[in-house]
């Protein structure tokens, strides 16, 4: 799943979505 389609569900920026991934990236979580 795409940032900018996760941004569109939730309603969020897709901003939001992306700094989220970033640090679940950290954590080594990842997530598609």
């Amino acid at each position: 799943m795409r940032a900018e389609d996760v941004a569109e569900v939730l309603e969020v920026p897709v901003e939001t979505v992306l700094a989220a991934a970033a640090k679940a990236e950290e954590k080594g979580v990842h997530e598609t």
